[in-house]
């Protein structure tokens, strides 16, 4: 649970720094490219200036929402990192350590020392009796879309190679 809190809010700044610098920085020129050439963020924004057709689709902030709604259950445990009270004891646990800076070069270090010093905090037994698999909810079933079949028998996609068979030799 602690490598959840600590690394996937890490990792989603650093995958949105990449994109801020990838979209917003100019592309090695390539003359055999016949895309527009230039800054993404600019041609986005703008590409009738670049001599590009528009294929934006366009959808209403409205139809998500209404999307969003129909789907997605906010209360849902997928969107929970961690349980809250234990993020909170996390947290109070980082900010005693002097809230250490969270970087590639560092992290390590800092998931290590957290690490070290919530097992050596005594009132951390409350949360791991809280978090207990017996009490995890149990994920419901999701109903299959309108029009699809659902897989005959025992049968189930694995995905991966070959339409999940495998590799062929």
């Amino acid at each position: 649970m602690v490598f959840h809190w600590l690394f996937i809010l890490w990792l989603q700044k650093e995958l949105d720094q990449y994109r801020d610098r990838a979209n917003n920085s100019w592309k090695q020129w390539d003359r055999s490219k016949v895309l527009p050439h230039g800054v993404p963020e600019l041609i986005l924004g703008c590409t009738e200036d670049y001599g590009a057709l528009d294929f934006k689709v366009m959808v209403s902030l409205e139809a998500i929402e209404h999307i969003r709604q129909l789907y997605l259950k906010p209360e849902h445990l997928v969107f929970d990192l961690i349980p809250l009270t234990l993020s909170h004891f996390i947290q109070e646990c980082y900010h005693q350590l002097g809230s250490p800076p969270v970087q590639r070069k560092t992290i390590w270090m800092v998931y290590l020392e957290l690490l070290s010093l919530l097992w050596q905090r005594e009132d951390i037994t409350p949360f791991l009796i809280a978090i207990a698999p017996d009490d995890m909810q149990q994920d419901e079933d999701l109903p299959l879309i309108g029009g699809l079949q659902d897989l005959p028998g025992n049968d189930y996609y694995m995905g991966g190679v070959g339409n999940g068979i495998g590799l062929h030799e």
